[in-house]
């Protein structure tokens, strides 16, 4: 499964960690990041580059909140289209960005090997069929943040994810949500960085067991 990342303003990554979840979570990385007026700035990849992309939160987007998914492919294609942070707001008609991204798998939303649509990840299927809808009827009368801080919404979310399975958001505000915060292992570091899992830090954790260190 993959890694979600909330990185706080001014806090510098552990790099070796850093290249452990890059390791571990190969397929594709996505960032969006918040100009706190409203709108993100997203940007994907479907291809491991974890130096140039450490690069780019430590300089460019050093003094920013980030939200992060490194991406390790278990329904669907590699490709550009199934990268997170997936769109679920948009500036334009609904007045303030808003993206998710996702850790963990969501059986009931994976399409089966013969459907026409079976190159999207579960992800993809479950932002387009309920996710994106439920927040465009929920912003008509609320404000991002107070969407992002209901117990009514996080509820009805987590209702639809497995036990493993965390949701994160973020708006253009800067606004942060995590639905199962703590259902993969997830926790925040001594800096006030969230990870939603940390095996991702294990340089080992895909290695069959035979082929780890200390194996007999």
């Amino acid at each position: 499964m993959c890694v979600i990342i909330v990185r706080e303003p001014g806090v510098t990554l552990d790099k070796t960690k850093w290249d452990s979840a890059v390791l571990n979570n190969p397929d594709g990385w996505g960032i969006s990041v918040p100009d706190n007026h409203g709108q993100l700035l997203t940007i994907h990849s479907a291809v491991a580059e974890g130096e140039e992309l450490y690069e780019l939160l430590h300089s460019e987007y050093k003094d920013d909140k980030v939200l992060i998914h490194l991406r390790y492919t278990t329904a669907g294609e590699t490709s550009l289209r199934n990268a997170h942070p997936f769109p679920i707001l948009e500036a334009g008609p609904d007045g303030v960005d808003m993206r998710m991204c996702h850790n963990g798998t969501l059986p009931l939303w994976t399409p089966g090997g013969n459907d026409l649509n079976k190159w999207e990840s579960d992800t993809r299927c479950f932002v387009r069929g309920f996710v994106r809808p439920l927040m465009k009827r929920f912003i008509k009368g609320m404000s991002s943040e107070d969407i992002l801080t209901d117990p009514f919404i996080d509820g009805v979310l987590d209702d639809h994810c497995t036990y493993a399975s965390v949701l994160t958001f973020i708006d253009g505000y800067g606004n942060v949500s995590i639905v199962n915060e703590k259902g993969n292992g997830g926790f925040y570091d001594e800096d006030g960085t969230y990870f939603s899992n940390s095996y991702s830090h294990d340089p080992e954790h895909r290695l069959p067991y035979s082929k780890k260190a200390g194996y007999k």
